[in-house]
């Protein structure tokens, strides 16, 4: 990695950096820090590149595999925990829009903007791991819900609430 490259990072990739050395510390303890930065580097950098968000939802899903290092991983303690994995990185990207309404009138700096998207990011790797711990795939899961809300435009159904509408 050169200097150029660290300058070349936002406020967003800064805070991933931060979150993946950290998350691995917290499971696997302080043994290989320098180890994790370098993963947290190249993490970062292929997203940056784009190698494997844009266009393959599967990379993407192969990239999230090779970070979940969790409890109960393929059990259902795994399902749980990536379900309050997922309320709470909701949670904090809820928490950051209300922020802005509060604290910045509603206007979004780019500070605000990249703090945003990294939640949400963090967002879709717990939807990534939560479909992977039910057995199936993010395509899978958007393609239902594009069937789900294709029928109910079909049928008027889009306004209300109910799952079966």
């Amino acid at each position: 990695m050169s200097r150029e490259t660290l300058e070349d990072w936002t406020l967003a990739d800064i805070d991933s950096f931060k979150r993946l050395i950290v998350h691995e510390i917290e499971v696997q303890g302080p043994k290989d820090v320098l180890g994790y930065a370098r993963q947290a580097v190249r993490t970062i950098e292929e997203a940056k590149r784009g190698d494997f968000v844009r266009g393959s939802m599967k990379a993407y899903e192969r990239a999230c595999e090779s970070t979940a290092i969790y409890p109960g991983k393929g059990e259902a303690p795994g399902l749980i925990y990536t379900a309050l994995g997922l309320a709470g990185e909701s949670g904090e990207f809820a928490d950051k829009v209300k922020k802005l309404l509060r604290d910045a009138d509603g206007k979004v700096s780019e500070e605000r903007r990249s703090a945003m998207i990294a939640e949400l990011g963090d967002v879709l790797w717990y939807v990534a791991r939560a479909a992977s711990e039910l057995g199936t795939d993010l395509e899978t899961v958007a393609q239902w819900n594009v069937n789900k809300l294709s029928s109910r435009k079909e049928r008027g159904k889009l306004g209300g609430s109910g799952d079966e509408r």
